[in-house]
């Protein structure tokens, strides 16, 4: 049933969005220039890492105590001691980058502009809650790493066996994971700044905008989320997007505060929603034209 409410919501949603009376879909497919950019410096921090661990492990020739197996965690990690640095300072200009979208929206809108720049305290948050971000993700990485070396010891299998599978993980890691990666950090912090300008200029309401093609999740039975429903709903500015069916929440798009399935490789965003001249919303979250789930 609650798959045949969904499908029917998705239909609506796209019949508002096609009439106007939501707003159109994000047109987000391949990586933006700022995901891009942000993508090729991670990859250039990859570049030889995989080798210098591998070394580490061929030199050492041993995993058979817990002591051994960490010496190759740590020697994967302080190669990559630089990405927290890296990824705080992509995070504050994508959220600049995400504010600005905000105050062309308000200027396009008629609304007064009370400031067009972010405190220095606002940026210092920025990029200490992006380096926390970026080390949590080392840390879920070192953990594959040390769970593939345990599972080697465990199981009895040789280096070379070993060294296959760490090869295996780390091909992984530069054919897609830092792709996903540099999207969720960059879209992330893009909402992060938008939220943070719709705070400051006291917007009243904000609004939920999918990027509208096959990939939102939803779409997909394997989907651990849905995000389909969300596109053109309307809370308060401090108020939570709230997803009425399976119960999450979230302040914006790509807000890490909610599950990890709620917001990985988010490509959804959020703007100002004003509402119309005899329009009154009494209620959130609210959907233009009484669309409800």
């Amino acid at each position: 049933m609650s798959k045949l409410i969904t499908d029917i919501d998705r239909v609506v949603t796209e019949f508002l969005a096609t009439t106007g009376s939501l707003p159109p879909f994000v047109v987000k497919t391949d990586l933006t220039e700022a995901e891009e950019q942000f993508h090729d410096r991670l990859q250039d921090l990859f570049a030889g890492v995989d080798q210098k661990v591998i070394d580490k492990l061929k030199e050492q020739n041993n995993i058979s105590n817990e002591v051994s197996r960490e010496k190759i965690v740590d020697k994967f990690g302080k190669e990559l001691a630089q990405v927290p640095e890296v990824t705080a300072e992509n995070a504050v200009s994508s959220a600049e980058e995400g504010k600005n979208t905000i105050i062309t929206q308000l200027n396009q809108a008629d609304q007064a502009i009370l400031t067009n720049t972010f405190s220095e305290e606002v940026v210092e948050n920025i990029k200490n809650k992006y380096a926390e971000y970026a080390n949590e993700t080392l840390a879920r990485m070192q953990a594959t790493v040390r769970d593939i070396l345990t599972k080697g010891y465990k199981e009895g299998k040789g280096i070379d066996k070993v060294v296959d599978n760490l090869s295996k993980e780390f091909k992984q890691i530069e054919d897609y994971k830092l792709e996903r990666i540099a999207r969720t950090e960059i879209n992330s912090a893009q909402n992060l700044g938008k939220q943070q300008s719709l705070r400051d200029n006291k917007v009243e309401y904000k609004q939920w905008i999918t990027a509208g093609d096959s990939r939102v999740r939803g779409n997909s039975a394997d989907d651990e989320a849905d995000h389909t429903m969300m596109h053109g709903q309307v809370v308060k500015r401090n108020e939570y997007f709230e997803h009425l069916q399976e119960g999450w929440q979230l302040k914006y798009p790509g807000d890490r505060s909610g599950r990890i399935e709620t917001w990985i490789h988010c490509r959804c965003t959020h703007r100002p929603y004003i509402p119309g001249k005899n329009e009154v919303i009494t209620t959130t979250p609210y959907y233009p034209n009484s669309y409800a789930a």
